[in-house]
């Protein structure tokens, strides 16, 4: 009996089989289970913002329902004109009635009912406050909102592909026709299953997973917010490998696929005959590996990159960063001017409308014609000044209507002015001023706020604005930016949706690399997903402020970029010389370009 004997054939075939399924088992009981989580987590942690926003709306709406029942309750000259003011107030994001007295023991003093109407889709905020604390009369006020203005702009883009809202078990808000009655149509449903859970489902035809998140609104009304994923991009975000394990092994099977007469060389027996066909592939094999083994070389060399010279990502960051300083340095000059202005003539000290028209507070007073020429800017919401106690003493607004003075001690740009905890602008210690990121109680816009110490004795002055340099930009394809303070929290992100509604540390996966860069503030580049893409990230501290710059480039973008030119250029190179054309000259244009992964 012939013994198994192995040769070279065998244990080459025998090594790449182990080969294959050593890294097949890697990707399917490692790799896949632990990028699903990944994705899930990342899902979850979108409806848990949303749920958080949720809360903050309705905080929102109730601190302006204090300012404007605090108002009214002043005295009868306040009441008119607040009245007027709700009355006139626009209806396309929620309705608000006039002051009513109210039903006493209905509602604490300053406490508020939420109730949401299933049959009707609305949602109703009562707001109850008494005149003073001696007196036992209250009045009460109420806000009114469609399910559709409440949820819809909470409701972030891209990240999920549809959204279902459920109550008592009923859908009461689609982004589109779903097709679903009721939770009873899902599985979830059916193992009565109330709490975070994602579960397979078909709606309108298409399969989808759905991730369901409770939202509580009271102890008996409650929300069941669903995100709907095509089940074709869940899947591909669960097994899409990293682009960098990709182009590893794209770059091995080329290897391989290319070498092939130089196997076949390996392979020659004593009887085989050496063909010119195999001459002239084996030369060709040479041009193209040098090809190849030059963009390896080029993609892995990272500790013998050139570290003085700029890339394109720190480029954009010193752009945006530029124009986001030269626009927080004009706004304060702006606020500083007409703050000046204010504190020299005392007539200016009161409110106003239509900052950007000509009405009559500003037509007949020379100084005020002065600041109006400041403030024409139309990213220029508002200019106000707060007393020591943080209450409204004069707003400039370019609405139609100027809001009842409200109080904003627990905003953070008047605390810190007031703890003296502000910043510089550019390193002078005359020019204290603090820069805030905040929802509008009265418009539930996302605005930016600077304010400054005021001329006139204890009170802050502030300006609220759009940050244009900030506001949609235009950005090279596959690229992203984003602003984040010391705890990594996004303030201004080139998708809007974002500012505000997240936070860096839980969305990237090298969150450790991130945490380390904010302590240091250093700048450093490295890899990380962030939204189950991964991205090349470049991390920049701005300077005097507590902020950093985020640039995000899609490493695709990269690969598509380098790999043709390291190809071409290293391919041509030598047949150009094979060819003797010494005049012919080819520059490697990234040459000094550092490129770091």
């Amino acid at each position: 009996m012939k013994r198994f004997a192995f040769n070279k054939s065998l244990v080459s075939v025998l090594i790449t089989v182990l080969f294959i399924v050593f890294f097949g088992s890697l990707y399917f009981f490692i790799y896949l289970p632990h990028n699903e989580k990944l994705v899930q987590e990342q899902r979850f942690r979108a409806l848990q913002t949303i749920d958080l926003n949720v809360h903050a709306k309705i905080d929102n709406s109730v601190a302006l329902m204090n300012n404007l029942l605090t108002s009214y309750l002043k005295n009868d000259t306040l009441k008119i004109s607040t009245a007027n003011y709700i009355r006139s107030y626009s209806t396309e994001k929620f309705a608000l009635t006039v002051p009513v007295p109210a039903v006493s023991g209905e509602i604490q003093d300053s406490g508020y009912i939420i109730n949401v109407n299933n049959a009707t889709r609305l949602i109703t905020l009562k707001f109850q406050k008494r005149k003073s604390l001696t007196d036992t009369a209250l009045f009460q006020m109420s806000m009114q909102l469609t399910f559709e203005q409440f949820i819809r702009f909470l409701l972030p883009q891209n990240v999920f592909d549809e959204y279902v809202v459920f109550s008592n078990g009923e859908v009461v808000y689609e982004t589109f026709p779903s097709g679903i009655n009721s939770l009873k149509d899902t599985s979830s449903a059916k193992s009565g299953l109330v709490s975070s859970t994602v579960r397979r489902i078909n709606a309108s035809g298409q399969d989808y997973n759905l991730f369901i998140q409770p939202v509580s609104f009271s102890t008996d009304q409650k929300w069941m917010l669903g995100g709907l994923l095509t089940n074709k991009r869940y899947q591909q975000e669960k097994n899409e490998l990293p682009p960098s394990i990709v182009l590893l092994l794209v770059t091995a099977v080329l290897i391989i696929i290319v070498a092939f007469p130089w196997i076949k060389l390996y392979q020659m027996g004593n009887k085989d005959r050496l063909t010119v066909s195999d001459g002239i592939a084996s030369i060709v094999v040479g041009m193209l590996l040098t090809s190849l083994l030059f963009f390896t070389f080029f993609k892995y060399n990272r500790y013998l990159r050139p570290v003085e010279s700029l890339d394109s990502k720190e480029q954009l960051a010193d752009q945006i960063t530029r124009a986001f300083q030269n626009e927080i340095d004009t706004v304060y000059q702006k606020l500083k001017q007409a703050d000046v202005y204010v504190a020299a003539h005392t007539n200016l000290f009161n409110s106003a409308s239509k900052l950007h028209k000509n009405n009559d507070f500003f037509r007949h007073d020379t100084s005020a014609m002065a600041i109006k020429s400041i403030i024409s800017d139309t990213s220029i919401t508002q200019l106000y000044w707060l007393d020591k106690d943080g209450k409204e003493v004069a707003n400039w607004s370019s609405a139609e209507m100027t809001a009842p003075l409200g109080n904003y001690k627990n905003r953070d740009y008047f605390r810190k002015i007031a703890e003296h905890k502000d910043y510089l602008l550019n390193n002078d210690g005359s020019k204290r001023y603090y820069l805030d990121q905040v929802v509008s109680w009265v418009t539930g816009r996302f605005i930016s706020v600077i304010s400054i110490p005021s001329k006139k004795t204890d009170s802050v002055a502030a300006i609220s604005f759009t940050m244009r340099s900030l506001d949609n930009p235009i950005l090279p394809t596959g690229y992203q930016f984003a602003i984040i303070d010391n705890s990594a929290k996004v303030l201004y992100h080139s998708d809007v949706s974002r500012n505000l509604n997240e936070n860096l540390l839980t969305e990237f996966s090298a969150s450790g690399r991130l945490t380390s860069c904010i302590k240091a503030r250093t700048t450093d580049a490295f890899k990380t997903k962030y939204f189950s893409k991964e991205f090349i990230v470049l991390f920049k501290p701005i300077a005097r402020l507590p902020y950093s710059i985020v640039i995000f480039m899609r490493f695709l973008i990269f690969i598509a970029s380098v790999f043709p030119m390291a190809v071409s250029i290293k391919f041509l190179k030598p047949l150009l010389n094979s060819c003797k054309l010494p005049s012919t000259r080819i520059i490697t244009p990234l040459a000094n370009n550092k490129l770091r992964l």
